[in-house]
């Protein structure tokens, strides 16, 4: 009789299973509030980079138990970097699993030595707890994935019971071909011309700065930072990590992107802890003579990626050669639930234009993509625990419009190649797990995809 009701079953399992992987194929689930939007005719063409980036999260945890009641007492999270064309780039794909490997390990060491520091340091008894925990991050941004270059930024985080997070950032620009960095005098060709123009940048940041973070007389702090800058920048130095290792890395880190040159200052180097990192950034026509040509993007479709979630997303919007800013504004509210706080509204903003969405998400990730046929796109992750979904806004020259909602997420964890889109969304086979589709973006920002089936996983 048991074996009789096993099978069952198992019958009802694969039937089920059957059903909901068949489930959900219109092209894309692009939802609007409140009905749900027809495919629009598009050109589905594009020329596309030929590299797709992919991030692979990983995250451990310590805990502690306290008269029957768990504390998390330490966490790691890394981000593992890895393309998708492997066989066609094997020395990049080599490169970029020893240093996921090399992250990996560290933070597990890291984390090992945070769990017996916090079981030592932190009083989880007192009634002035309020859940603190050490903990070690690397995360990873993908800012420019083609055949020329593969450019991706590292943000480090620690907290170890510091007054303030330790944080630094480890930019790649990697030739795909041999997987070896480019040094900066192989992508600059005129460091004297760079100089002025990040002094200027830097001083207009300072002016933007002057009233919170320096005196009304301020001047010689400024000019005392344009001096030391152009004393040390680009020179490489090194920072010991929680274990003594030491990483050697440029000041200030550098990426290239679909449309320019990003620099990163880490915290302190140009203003107070409070302001963070301090980020300027140029477009191949404001670098003009000033970086070999060769390095100058000529994909006709890209991402640009959020790099820090600052509130903005630096992008060229308007076409003109100079970057403009999307502005993301989040509103929060608490939860009763464990959750705690969550944003409740979502504001993009661009120039005079502002569009509010309902969110409920408990965080956010932004991608601007640029199409070949001259079009930009919003993308807003909106990562809930069971209904993960992306709002799409069409950012294009002077235009702000709300498009609709995909649901799903970025399965592999960010957006680098809208030809080749994996979305992952939650379905149910007896239980709950995650069905993956390959996607598209048309040159209309909807997503579309061929997939009859989801991939468990």
């Amino acid at each position: 009789m048991r074996r009789i009701s096993s099978i069952l079953m198992a019958l009802i399992l694969t039937i089920s299973m059957l059903f909901s992987l068949s489930a959900c194929d219109d092209g894309g689930e692009l939802t609007d509030d409140p009905g749900i939007n027809e495919p629009v005719a598009g050109p589905t063409v594009n020329k596309l980079p030929l590299l797709t980036g992919i991030i692979d999260v990983v995250s451990g945890d310590s805990y502690k138990t306290i008269d029957d009641i768990k504390y998390r007492v330490s966490s790691y999270s890394v981000e593992k970097i890895g393309i998708a064309e492997a066989e066609e780039y094997p020395k990049l794909s080599e490169v970029l699993t020893e240093l996921s490997s090399k992250r990996l390990a560290d933070a597990k060491a890291i984390n090992k030595l945070f769990k017996a520091r916090a079981a030592k340091e932190i009083d989880f008894k007192s009634e002035d707890y309020k859940g603190e925990h050490f903990s070690y991050n690397v995360i990873s941004s993908i800012t420019r994935s083609d055949k020329q270059c593969f450019s991706f930024l590292e943000t480090l985080r620690s907290y170890s019971g510091d007054p303030l997070e330790g944080e630094y950032s480890i930019s790649h620009n990697l030739n795909p071909k041999t997987g070896e960095e480019y040094e900066i005098d192989e992508v600059i060709t005129d460091s004297d011309a760079l100089i002025k123009l990040t002094s200027d940048a830097l001083y207009e940041r300072c002016e933007e700065l002057d009233s919170e973070f320096f005196p009304s007389d301020g001047s010689e702090q400024k000019t005392a930072i344009i001096a030391g800058l152009t004393k040390s920048f680009f020179k490489k130095k090194n920072i010991k990590d929680e274990l003594g290792n030491k990483t050697e890395h440029y000041s200030p880190s550098w990426v290239l992107t679909g449309q320019g040159l990003s620099l990163i200052f880490d915290v302190y180097t140009i203003a107070p802890y409070s302001a963070g990192n301090i980020r300027v950034d140029f477009t191949y026509s404001e670098l003009n003579g000033i970086i070999d040509e060769k390095f100058i993007s000529t994909s006709e479709t890209y991402v640009m990626p959020e790099l820090f979630n600052d509130g903005g997303i630096a992008f060229d919007y308007d076409h003109d050669g100079r970057f403009d800013e999307v502005e993301i504004i989040s509103k929060y509210r608490e939860e009763d639930s464990e959750e705690g706080t969550i944003i409740d509204k979502v504001t993009v903003k661009k120039d005079d234009l502002s569009i509010t969405r309902d969110c409920g998400a408990y965080s956010i990730k932004a991608y601007a993509v640029h199409m070949s046929d001259g079009s930009d796109y919003l993308y807003i992750c909106c990562n809930k625990s069971y209904e993960n979904y992306i709002l799409i806004f069409n950012i294009t020259g002077d235009y702000l419009e709300y498009i609709g909602r995909q649901s799903g997420c970025f399965a592999l964890g960010s957006l680098t190649n809208p030809s080749s889109v994996y979305l992952a969304e939650r379905i149910n086979l007896l239980s709950t797990y995650d069905g993956i589709k390959s996607y598209r973006i048309l040159n209309n920002g909807k997503f579309t995809t061929e997939d009859a089936y989801f991939e468990v996983r």
